[in-house]
């Protein structure tokens, strides 16, 4: 029987093919997906409202660039994921933001508009994820 060296972390294990298979099955749809390929992918326990352009009473909000900040006094809480609009500054807070919106006791969280080109289409792409139903 064949095999197979995997090194993870410093650390090498073996395993032979027909453990190999019962790991990962034989059908290679089956395979196990990293989390960030899962369609729920981070998905907050509040509603997540994508494309937001107003605030209500109950929700939270993730502005991008100052586009919520009038409705601010309406919001239960409210952080902005780049007020310079910097795509990369909106993907390095939005985890964080996210789970700290979550995190507010709000029941929904209001997403402002985040541009669909360069980085913005992975943070859409999170963003859809996240929103996914659960």
């Amino acid at each position: 029987m064949r095999q197979q060296e995997i090194l993870t972390a410093g650390t090498s294990i073996w395993l032979d093919d027909l453990s190999r298979s019962k790991l990962t099955g034989s059908d290679p749809h089956s395979l196990p997906h990293a989390p960030g390929m899962t369609t729920t992918h981070y998905a907050p326990l509040a509603v997540v409202r994508l494309n937001a352009i107003d605030i209500t009473e109950d929700e939270a909000a993730i502005d991008f660039g100052g586009q919520l900040t009038r409705f601010q006094r309406n919001s239960l809480w409210m952080r902005d994921l780049s007020p310079s609009q910097s795509l990369i500054e909106a993907a390095a807070n939005l985890f964080t933001f996210l789970r700290e919106a979550d995190k507010s006791g709000a029941i929904k969280i209001a997403v402002a508009p985040i541009p669909i080109f360069g980085l913005g289409e992975a943070i859409n792409d999170r963003l859809m994820r996240a929103s996914a139903q659960k």
